[in-house]
């Protein structure tokens, strides 16, 4: 009666996945796309981000890099709508910066 093994879910929010799950929950590679805009590919576990991915936000800000626990940690890069780009490591979903 729970989801395993690959599929794609349609929730209330309209928000769409198509990927792995394990014991209900997303969980391996997988793509999320909301109705705000928000997509998300690569890695989850225990159904949330977590590992290498690849997000698009909806203002068109791009993050390429590594995930834990559904926020952006580690090593990755965000191009911003505006062009600009950090390249770096970020903590609990924000960039470290050298004053850090």
């Amino acid at each position: 009666g729970v989801r395993e093994g690959k599929g794609i879910a349609t929730f209330a929010d309209g928000s769409i996945y198509d990927g792995l799950f394990k014991a209900g929950k997303r969980e391996g590679i997988g793509t999320l796309s909301t109705s705000d805009g928000f997509v998300y590919e690569g890695a989850w576990l225990a159904g949330q981000m977590h590992g290498i991915g690849h997000a698009k936000y909806a203002n068109g800000d791009i993050y390429v890099g590594s995930f834990v626990n559904g926020q952006r940690a580690g090593q990755g890069t965000m191009t911003f709508s505006d062009g600009e780009v950090f390249d770096g490591i970020w903590k609990d979903g924000d960039p470290v910066t050298a004053a850090e």
